[in-house]
């Protein structure tokens, strides 16, 4: 039996002396980039291009140019996401019950919005979607 399937997906395509609507896609934390082909196929087929990003040690996998693979890192993860962000939504939380006004219950939302591990993860992948563009 063959799983292969068709696509409209290029590596290296030919350069075209055109111009284009481009989308970069960021997959989610955890998941991997080939898992939204055909989310991207369908935005292709409106005549954009689409560059892919996969997160290195934030996602299942990342397929280098000269073969290196690096799978999800889950020691990257722990000391980068997971007990950092549950110790910072525990001390928001308290901060929201123990406030006695709205005012400072906004704070501690805004607070743990603002410095929450996933405005790390946003600047983390930022950068990857600066290298692209550069």
């Amino acid at each position: 039996m063959d799983f292969r399937v068709d696509t409209n997906t290029f590596v290296s395509p030919e350069i075209q002396n055109k111009k284009f609507p481009v989308l970069i896609f960021s997959h989610g934390l955890y998941s991997e980039a080939f898992g939204y082909y055909a989310l991207m196929e369908e935005i292709v087929s409106h005549g954009f291009i689409v560059l892919n990003i996969n997160h290195t040690y934030e996602s299942s996998g990342s397929l280098f140019p000269d073969g290196e693979i690096l799978l999800f890192h889950s020691e990257f993860d722990e000391k980068n996401n997971n007990s950092t962000m549950a110790e910072m939504a525990w001390v928001a939380s308290q901060n929201y019950w123990n406030a006695s006004t709205l005012d400072t219950r906004y704070s501690a939302v805004e607070d743990l919005i603002r410095n929450y591990v996933g405005a790390e993860i946003t600047e983390r992948w930022s950068k990857d979607i600066k290298a692209v563009l550069n």
